[in-house]
């Protein structure tokens, strides 16, 4: 009992003295300076990262629908995988930023990554609409592409 009652009061003490850290006047600035910091990075990066987060979405709300057609079980490895392409696409498309923020300040690199991963995603929605319903939804936009192309 006397351990326990120890350990709430390191806690207690802990958490006045971070409590009284990040009240300070210097703390509260160096926060606000890194948070828009980061803020600014991120800014020019929403519309990729919302268009590659909705499509990864559709991917998976399209592949599960794929699988049990396919009468699949649907396991937590696909659901992880999600999480895993989220992560490393938002990475992928953050570290072009920053390369272009460094050393191409007038191009934007973040595109190039952005644009391969939505192609990849789109190809991967398009499989999985023909797999339920069996309509090649990619060979269709392809040939009306070339028609237009023609034309």
């Amino acid at each position: 009992m006397a351990t326990l009652q120890k350990n709430r009061n390191v806690r207690k003490i802990l958490l006045l003295n971070l409590s009284r850290i990040f009240d300070s006047p210097f703390w509260q600035g160096a926060l606000s300076i890194m948070t828009g910091w980061v803020l600014s990075f991120l800014a020019p990066l929403w519309p990729f990262l919302v268009l590659m987060f909705a499509l990864v979405l559709a991917d998976l709300y399209s592949g599960v629908k794929a699988a049990r057609r396919r009468k699949e079980t649907i396991t937590s490895k696909g659901f992880r995988r999600t999480v895993e392409k989220i992560t490393m696409y938002t990475l992928a498309i953050m570290l072009a930023h920053g390369m272009s923020v460094v050393f191409l300040p007038s191009f934007d690199l973040a595109w190039l990554p952005a644009f391969a991963i939505c192609v990849a995603e789109i190809k991967s929605n398009f499989e999985n609409i023909y797999s339920i319903t069996g309509v090649d939804v990619g060979e269709e936009v392809m040939e009306l592409l070339k028609k237009k192309i023609r034309k």
